[in-house]
């Protein structure tokens, strides 16, 4: 646009004037929602203008970012993710349309597990009546299935795109920062909009806080950077960045009581020098890691009485000198124990085809006269997570949903995907971006793999994680397998 032309300026001039009174007036009458809606609709199409061919490179960042749903109507809203995946789909149809030679490859027999679990969905849905509320805000019923398929896609769309070194650099970057977002987003909900009952606040406030917001980033921060380098070059080569980075995540992970968090903080050093067949630096790394516990514990045991969530982390500690634990805080982490009772009794039942992901009245109304009159040892909120799938556990989840074949099936995916990425790691050359990225994405799915017995609620949120992961993996695949040069992937500036 020249603003040399005075229509073109005075043109510019109005719409500026416009969107600052409707942001203004917005913000005064706290209509944050109007706002969010304003930045949403003149950021994306400038995304997809600056993108254009990278445009299923931010599929990551919709997925991992946690921002807010888009409210359509009273009732009904949509993600980000959902949307960005539908955009990405007609991008790709236009590749398609536009570019008549291109070869498409979804027919190979790297598929058969992802075309085997859509179809095992798809078949429970028309069993299950779940109902077509496909664009219903709510987390149950169509919508979940509809996420599935959308999940599936995103697979699909980048398993077929030519993935450069540039690339690569960009999804690592994109991973960090959306994770980054989502734990920025998490804690303005946290402290400025959330909605809770006076009930469930002082169930909350024993257990689940801001506190544990705190560890995802850290995580996901200690992951890239074993993943980057190995244990002699953060000591010999004296990586100062990077060190002072795991001295910060590692007592954030502490203090958050995320303990399974702060036990893959532990192990993920151990996991890189293991895949790089450093034994020595594992043992070094197992060693520190004891040294580590033995430093907390006897930090901790200089206090009288710990905080909340530092007390969670060490609750699996019967006994700690000098230490007082909060009993009650610690009973109610029990919630698991009866998820898993639920699961499994759902899972006797319908062992081969699985419940669905429908919730009928008449079970809400069960769970909540169980939760009700729960024994006090019960963790009675564990009844509406139910109700909800929210499983805590990746295999009783699918199979209580989806069945046990379906987990079967799931389980070969999920292998399917650590074969993929230690081939890559051989065949990629050292010191390449495209190399880390196929590191950072093994090393957090052995973490995911670690924690699936106790993380991982449905079939939904687990391909949402993992689905578009194996698209990267897949297309860098196909692609050496159809004579890229490993020159294609050379860069001076990775180190894994």
């Amino acid at each position: 646009m020249n603003l040399n032309n005075p229509i073109a300026l005075i043109g510019t001039l109005i719409i500026a004037l416009f969107l600052a009174l409707f942001l203004g007036s917005s913000i005064a009458q706290e209509d944050y929602i109007q706002v969010y809606l304003a930045f949403l609709l003149m950021g994306t199409p400038m995304v997809l203008f600056i993108m254009k061919k990278n445009y299923w490179v931010f599929i990551p960042f919709a997925l991992l970012c946690g921002l807010p749903a888009i409210p359509l109507i009273p009732g009904r809203s949509v993600a980000l993710k959902e949307i960005w995946i539908a955009l990405s789909l007609m991008m790709f149809l236009g590749q398609i349309i536009i570019s008549r030679n291109r070869n498409l490859k979804l027919t190979g027999i790297e598929f058969i597990p992802i075309y085997v679990i859509t179809a095992w969905v798809v078949v429970t849905f028309f069993l299950d009546g779940a109902g077509l509320a496909i664009l219903g805000s709510s987390d149950m019923g169509g919508r979940k299935y509809v996420g599935i398929i959308l999940a599936v896609l995103s697979l699909l769309i980048i398993s077929q795109q030519k993935v450069s070194e540039a690339q690569c650099k960009l999804l690592i970057r994109i991973i960090l920062a959306a994770t980054f977002v989502a734990s920025i987003v998490a804690l303005v909900n946290y402290f400025f909009f959330r909605v809770i009952s006076v009930e469930k606040e002082q169930w909350a406030s024993q257990y689940y806080t801001y506190h544990q917001i705190l560890s995802n980033f850290p995580l996901i921060l200690i992951t890239y950077i074993f993943s980057k380098y190995t244990l002699p070059e953060l000591i010999i080569r004296t990586k100062i960045k990077a060190t002072m980075a795991l001295a910060v995540s590692y007592p954030l992970i502490l203090y958050s009581g995320k303990r399974m968090h702060l036990v893959l903080a532990i192990m993920i050093p151990v996991i890189a020098s293991i895949i790089r067949k450093q034994y020595m630096a594992a043992f070094a790394m197992c060693a520190a890691a004891v040294l580590f516990i033995c430093g907390a514990i006897a930090s901790v045991s200089m206090l009288d009485k710990l905080p909340g969530s530092v007390e969670r982390a060490f609750s699996f500690i019967d006994y700690i000198p000098g230490v007082e634990f909060n009993s009650n805080r610690i009973k109610t982490t029990n919630f698991r124990e009866t998820l898993n009772e639920i699961a499994i009794e759902k899972i006797q039942k319908h062992p081969f085809i699985g419940n669905g992901l429908s919730v009928s009245e008449a079970e809400v109304l069960e769970y909540e006269a169980m939760e009700q009159y729960a024994l006090e040892d019960v963790d009675s909120h564990a009844y509406l997570m139910a109700a909800g799938s929210s499983w805590h556990n990746t295999w009783l989840g699918i199979s209580t949903d989806f069945g046990i074949p379906c987990t079967i099936i799931f389980a070969i995916f999920w292998l399917q995907l650590f074969r993929y990425a230690f081939q890559l790691r051989r065949q990629l050359p050292v010191g390449s971006y495209a190399r880390l990225l196929v590191t950072f994405l093994l090393i957090m799915n052995l973490g995911a793999l670690l924690q699936s017995w106790v993380a991982g609620h449905s079939l939904e949120d687990i391909l949402w994680q993992r689905g578009w992961q194996f698209g990267v993996l897949l297309a860098l695949r196909l692609q050496l397998r159809d004579g890229a040069e490993q020159n294609d992937f050379r860069s001076k500036q990775a180190i894994n």
